[in-house]
């Protein structure tokens, strides 16, 4: 005996959506090609935007969050028994997961607009200081402008470099690429260095910080530091050669 229950009509078109999937899943079963599993997504289709307007959390129209409805789709119909129920309830189960990644996606989402602002910040304060010094400011006075440790300005900088160029407003500075004659890059861990740094004047800091590529920067080579700086090559090369005796009595302190 069949219950029907008042005002409610029987799904039809979920009907055809199962009776189209078994027999595309039967057709992958005999040969499974990307193809078939190909076919198979495009007729879960309507299940798979479901399963997103219900567990993305809004993020539905996200490219990355549709890339892994399908992911989680195609895992589940490879686990797929269709002997233990309907193909809808079996997607929509492993589409939960959607909850989960959602929620890491907006985490990874606020981090590069945490970053952007920043950098946004960096690069104003950088564009004002140099204004009013007439030279390239150096980190310390960077941070107090900002009112920021200098270790978090390192972290920004690198930080915005991983992030696409659209995110972020970059320094339009130039010679940002690797060029012959570039000091290669230190750990930032070099304490002896940041004990050198602290007790240069203004111009040797900045020197340091181009050529070591501390506190986040790029490394430049002479030319391009004499060119910020607005000296000479051999005036940049005589101060660069007593920062490096300093940097190389490290041993006299041991």
């Amino acid at each position: 005996m069949t219950t029907k229950f008042a005002g409610m009509k029987r799904d039809k078109s979920g009907d055809k959506l199962e009776e189209q999937f078994k027999l595309d899943y039967t057709n992958w079963q005999q040969k499974p090609t990307p193809k078939g599993m190909s076919q198979m997504l495009n007729t879960v289709n309507p299940i798979i935007n479901q399963g997103l307007a219900n567990y993305s959390g809004g993020m539905g129209s996200s490219s990355t969050m549709r890339g892994k409805a399908k992911q989680l789709t195609v895992q589940a119909i490879q686990n797929y028994d269709p002997q233990k129920g309907s193909i809808k309830i079996h997607l929509m189960s492993h589409l939960q997961r959607l909850r989960r990644l959602a929620a890491h996606e907006r985490q990874l989402i606020r981090l590069p607009e945490r970053v952007a602002i920043s950098q946004q910040a960096l690069t104003q304060t950088e564009k004002d200081l140099e204004d009013e010094l007439s030279r390239p400011p150096t980190d310390i006075e960077i941070a107090d402008r900002m009112g920021m440790a200098i270790k978090r300005i390192a972290e920004v900088r690198t930080a915005s470099r991983a992030m696409p160029e659209a995110m972020v407003m970059q320094p339009q500075e130039e010679g940002l690429t690797r060029e012959p004659g570039v000091v290669s890059l230190v750990d930032e861990d070099d304490e002896w260095a940041k004990i050198v740094y602290m007790d240069l004047d203004p111009i040797n800091q900045i020197i340091l910080e181009r050529m070591r590529g501390l506190n986040g920067h790029r490394p430049k080579n002479m030319s391009q530091i004499a060119k910020q700086l607005k000296l000479s090559v051999p005036a940049v090369s005589q101060r660069w050669n007593k920062i490096q005796q300093l940097l190389d009595s490290r041993a006299d302190y041991e």
